[in-house]
């Protein structure tokens, strides 16, 4: 059995911890400082921004730039959680860095640097420029380096002195940033991305719960379920960003796996997928697809375990989940269904109530069939998964 190793991202203290005996006010209060604690990882970027803001430092200090200073802010801020983070915030920058420094060096080399001429200078650069980043809002610090070229104090060198230091300092900085995401902790997207499905499939196993309950006539408080539809969304836009920096790994040759997309694809299927049951499932269904409810509770059971298990797959608690157990559960629920059907029972029914019954039963196939997919994404981001 093999294993992968993921940051830690342990969750903040639900209790605590052995031993403790705390009076409800100081339990709040130990609750409401837990996520601030320092954990592994935590700890680790920290360390890693220290060490990259110290070397830009010592670096730019010992090429004599005159604003080394910019080579220690870049450092710190392209220092992020993930390589694939530092990767695309080190190119941004740089590229706003060049393309500011060029615009401002041509301007000056052009029309000169007089002060009248510096206004209205800077003026036509921050337009061009900023109207650039709105198209791309990586480029808004592109007019930042344009003025700092063509206000720059003639006294202490040319404009293109200046244009040419300043894009010296940028990328000192950001390649010290990005080395030092390389070689010290380096932490990858792509398990945290992995991490970050394990964690959120359990939102999806409530759902999935309270669907089927109100099928059955198990009604939850409409709050919860807003609740969780928003908690889900949050986590499906959190994902978007995790591929992208998994991506930029990919192409940047610091991780070796297949498309992230793929995965975060299927978990939005399977979103979809639950939002039909639930449409499907509410109100209550007729009586007459009364037949169905002990197959429907047999369902459940079998799908949020299996979507519990594929979390912690997921998560690398747990092996891969078997999921012959939700198979067998649709079985059941499709010769109940067909057996409904022959029944005749169904023809009485309104058209909405029979189109609801037969958009359940569609839902719950498509249901087991992501799961397998999900199931089968495992290995897409990381090649050593818990086998079982």
């Amino acid at each position: 059995m093999q294993e992968r190793s993921i940051a830690d991202t342990s969750e903040p203290f639900s209790t605590p911890p052995t031993g403790y005996r705390l009076v409800p006010p100081f339990y709040r209060f130990h609750e409401k400082l837990s996520p601030y604690r320092p954990t592994s990882r935590k700890m680790q970027q920290s360390i890693q921004t220290m060490v990259a803001a110290v070397v830009a430092y010592l670096v730019a200090t010992y090429f004599a730039l005159p604003q080394g200073y910019w080579s220690v802010m870049t450092a710190i801020l392209v220092v992020q959680a993930s390589i694939g983070a530092s990767l695309g915030l080190a190119f941004d920058r740089l590229l706003a860095t060049l393309l500011g420094a060029v615009v401002a060096a041509a301007l000056v080399a052009i029309f000169g640097h007089a002060p009248g001429v510096s206004v209205i200078l800077l003026a036509v650069s921050v337009l061009a420029l900023s109207y650039v980043a709105t198209f791309r809002g990586s480029l808004r610090l592109a007019s930042v380096t344009a003025a700092i070229v063509i206000l720059s104090d003639p006294h202490l060198g040319s404009p293109m002195l200046a244009a040419a230091n300043r894009v010296a300092e940028i990328a000192i900085g950001a390649i010290i940033a990005v080395a030092t995401s390389l070689l010290l902790f380096p932490s990858r997207a792509g398990p945290a991305l992995a991490n970050h499905v394990g964690k959120t499939l359990p939102l999806f196993a409530s759902h999935t719960a309270d669907s089927i309950d109100a099928a059955c006539g198990v009604q939850h408080p409409t709050a919860e379920l807003l609740a969780l539809n928003t908690k889900v969304r949050s986590a499906l836009n959190g994902a978007n960003g995790l591929v992208a920096e998994a991506r930029r790994e990919v192409t940047g040759r610091v991780a070796h796996h297949a498309d992230p997309a793929a995965v975060v694809r299927t978990l939005r299927r399977l979103w979809y997928t639950l939002m039909m049951i639930a449409r499907a499932a509410r109100p209550v269904l007729p009586a007459e697809a009364d037949p169905l409810k002990d197959a429907l509770g047999n369902v459940k059971s079998a799908a949020t375990a299996a979507i519990q298990q594929l979390g912690s797959a997921y998560r690398c608690e747990d092996p891969i989940p078997d999921l012959r157990d939700l198979n067998a559960a649709m079985g059941e629920f499709d010769a109940a269904f067909a057996a409904l059907r022959r029944s005749g029972n169904l023809r009485p029914l309104s058209t909405d109530d029979a189109a609801r019954i037969f958009a359940l039963a569609f839902a719950l196939g498509q249901l087991a069939s992501n799961l397998q997919d999900l199931s089968d994404r495992l290995d897409d981001l990381s090649p050593t998964f818990k086998v079982g």
